[in-house]
Parts: C-alpha cells; structure tokens; sequence
C-alpha cells in the first residue's frame, strides 16, 4: 500500500490541498521510521496528523515485522 502511494500518489486530493510531494514523508525516511520502530521493539506509537498517512503506515508495518501482537489505535 506504501509503495503504491509514493509512485502514484494518492487517490484523491482536496480541492486546492497541498501538493502530495510537500507533506508526504518520502519513502526512504519511511524505511528508516519502521527499522528505527523494529529495531527497538517499540509496542506503542501516538502519530498526531495523518496529512497523506505514509508515515502512519510506515509505522504500521513495525509491528507485523516483529510479531508484535499490540493493536494500532485509529
């Protein structure tokens, strides 16, 4: 889902909204969030703003790498 939002963007945007390129955490800074989160086996993260989500689902691929069997709040 991440790497379809980074090539294409996403699927639709508010009318006169920023552009997805400027509040849209780039995918290699999304890589190293979720390692960061794995590598240090964090069971819990408060993200505050979604803008596009890309970081939000950064985040949450951290636990589905390490087994974690925490829960993500929406």
């Amino acid at each position: 889902m991440r790497r379809e939002l980074a090539e294409h963007g996403p699927p639709r945007r508010p009318d006169g909204g920023p552009d997805f390129a400027t509040v849209t955490l780039p995918e290699r800074d999304c890589d190293q969030v979720r390692d960061l989160l794995v590598d240090e086996q964090v069971g819990t993260v408060v993200e505050i703003g979604l803008a596009y989500a890309s970081s939000a689902l950064a985040i949450s691929e951290a636990p589905l790498r390490t087994g974690s069997q925490s829960h993500g709040m929406w």
